[in-house]
């Protein structure tokens, strides 16, 4: 390419096309853009009439204040202060929980609906998975648990079951940790001659008695539900928005068209008009 060409190359493609043009072009083509817009609406309300309907229930629970952790010097010692909340939020969250919680509550429902009564565990595991979701307020300390489903009193009774189903295995799991430190706190009080030990080990003891008295007595002890899950009396209006997403779809496909017809594929064109008579 010569020096000439380049020239008119850069000379043409630094040509600025106003606004009046772009307007007029659109003005021009509104039939098959209203066209476009207009397959994009029915499309959407076409997926969101065929699709099942879906309902959410939302139960809202705040980890209690009333477990008790160690304070002061005794924290450092142990490392326990603000652990207990993050593993309340990982045991929320766990594969191994899903797993309890699909065989003990989910499967049992799901059997009794004609296409899902040969779901194994695994696929019943998935399944959770996509229809439950977890949010966790920092600033509030809210956590929303969230199922999405085909049936507004199965997703009313699959949040709140979840909640009582985790304070139920995490009371477990908290009343063996804390016989165990029990246990142990009990043999280095007999064994130790330090008082400095002795005190830390009675203090941690007394704390861990009351612990347990709260575990056996409240039911709510690790979540503390603020609002329960109702029967959602309509479904999730989330569908209503495919509508407009595929309306958006098509006046963008639409936009492209044009600029690429009106403006892009000329001015190529028109390059290599130029370059070839050169």
């Amino acid at each position: 390419m010569g020096k000439k060409g380049l020239e008119l190359n850069e000379k043409f493609f630094n040509q600025e096309t106003e606004l009046s043009d772009i307007l007029f072009v659109l003005y021009k083509h509104r039939f098959l853009t209203l066209t476009l817009v207009v397959i994009g609406v029915i499309t959407g309300m076409g997926f969101a009439l065929f699709t099942k309907k879906k309902y959410e229930g939302k139960a809202l629970v705040a980890i209690t204040s009333t477990r008790l952790e160690p304070t002061g010097p005794l924290s450092m010692v142990t490392g326990l202060v603000g652990k207990k909340d993050q593993e309340t939020l990982q045991l929320l969250n766990s594969h191994q929980f899903a797993i309890q919680f699909a065989s003990e509550v989910l499967l049992p429902d799901l059997v009794k609906i004609p296409n899902y009564r040969e779901v194994t565990l695994d696929l019943g595991v998935s399944l959770l998975k996509s229809i439950r979701s977890i949010k966790y307020d920092t600033k509030t300390g809210i956590i929303s648990v969230f199922f999405r489903w085909e049936d507004p009193k199965l997703v009313a009774k699959w949040a709140n079951e979840y909640v009582s189903t985790f304070n139920r295995v995490a009371r477990f799991k908290e009343k063996q940790e804390n016989e165990k430190a029990l246990y142990y706190l009990n043999q280095e009080l007999n064994k130790t001659h330090f008082i400095a030990v002795k005190e830390a080990a009675a203090h941690l003891t007394e704390i861990k008695l009351k612990e347990s008295m709260a575990i056996n007595v409240q039911e709510e002890y690790v979540l503390k539900v603020i609002d329960p899950a109702f029967e959602p009396k309509e479904p999730d209006s989330k569908k209503i928005y495919w509508g407009a997403a595929f309306a958006s779809l098509g006046f963008v496909l639409s936009l492209l068209w044009i600029l690429w017809k009106e403006f892009i594929s000329k001015e190529l064109n028109e390059v290599k008009k130029r370059m070839s008579a050169l």
